[in-house]
């Protein structure tokens, strides 16, 4: 079988194909991969991006962060994710309004 080709379930065989994949799992990891190294690794590990899903409780103690501190990078994170998804046509153009 070739080094990124699809298994018969058509998940990735591999997480270099996951990271080009033009899919929403690619589109996904582009997105946090531009995010700080910190919050990128956090929500990978969170949301088993390349990686198992883990606890918030298991991801503080692999950072050597609290409980807190991880919900509260998560949280920043995530609303980094959502400003960037929303694009210039989603926002309304309030003289219109």
């Amino acid at each position: 079988m070739e080094k990124n080709a699809s298994r018969q379930d058509g998940k990735p065989e591999s997480s270099d194909q996951l990271e080009r994949s033009p899919g929403p799992d690619g589109r996904v990891e582009a997105e946090i991969a531009k995010l700080p190294s910190l919050e990128a690794s956090l929500l990978r590990s969170r949301f088993g991006i390349r990686t198992a899903p883990q606890t918030t409780a298991e991801v503080a103690a692999n950072h050597s962060l609290s409980i807190v501190e991880v919900r509260q990078i998560e949280a920043r994170a995530l609303r980094r994710l959502r400003w960037r998804s929303m694009s210039a046509h989603d926002v309304p153009d309030w003289d219109e309004v």
